[in-house]
């Protein structure tokens, strides 16, 4: 990952502070191999991460600053080996998305978030909106947790459905009968008999069309879980 496009700042103990860039990537996956350097205006630490929770939480806490208001994208995915962040540290996330208004990109990919994380950060897109992607793909969220999510987009009675999202990743978790789509998108029509009219055939694949978008009124966001609508 990489942190720069407005610089950021080391503190004086040396450690990174997740608030003053405006794009924080510690994503184990392109780090592994190259020790990849964050730059900042006064100093260039090289670095190997891996979040856990305490991780998450310190990097929740930074990002609820008024200094965090630059930051937009935070990438703290792994894909060789499953990381080690599990429901607390998408709980702090969670807490952190209720207060932010600036991130727009959150990217979890490859760790051990459950249900329990799950319902937090659905709790968070009730109210936040700024995200406008959640990648959670390859994590151990359930039907419960996916509930939840999905619950979140669609919004309360006060601010409604969640109209800033556009991408919310699911593929590799353990959620039943779960294919890409929009979360309220209009039911796809049934084909017509062999040997309709080039007028029936037409207006068939015109309405298969507008299947594929999210419903007027309804949160935009498509939901990508691997596998594509039959």
């Amino acid at each position: 990952g990489q942190a720069k496009d407005k610089g950021g700042s080391v503190t004086a103990a040396g450690v990174l502070d997740p608030s003053s860039f405006a794009h924080l990537g510690l994503s184990r996956q392109r780090i592994r191999w190259e020790r990849h350097p964050f730059i900042s205006p006064l100093v260039e630490a090289a670095v190997e991460y891996e979040a856990a929770d305490a991780d998450a939480a310190r990097i929740a806490k930074a990002l609820t600053l008024e200094s965090a208001r630059w930051c937009t994208c935070l990438r703290l995915d792994t894909w060789e080996v499953r990381g080690p962040m599990g429901d607390a540290g998408a709980a702090a996330l969670g807490d952190m998305l209720r207060a932010n208004a600036t991130l727009m990109v959150l990217d979890l990919r490859g760790h051990g978030i459950g249900d329990e994380g799950a319902v937090k950060l659905g709790a968070a897109l009730r109210v936040n909106r700024r995200l406008n992607t959640l990648r959670l793909d390859h994590n151990r969220i359930g039907f419960r947790g996916a509930t939840q999510l999905f619950l979140g987009l669609s919004g309360g009675t006060q601010l409604g459905p969640n109209m800033s999202m556009r991408l919310l990743g699911l593929e590799g978790n353990p959620i039943p009968n779960l294919v890409s789509g929009y979360l309220s998108a209009p039911p796809e029509p049934l084909p017509p008999e062999p040997g309709a009219s080039a007028t029936t055939m037409a207006a068939y694949r015109a309405a298969l069309e507008e299947s594929a978008k999210p419903a007027p009124g309804k949160s935009p966001c498509y939901i990508f879980a691997g596998s594509k609508k039959s």
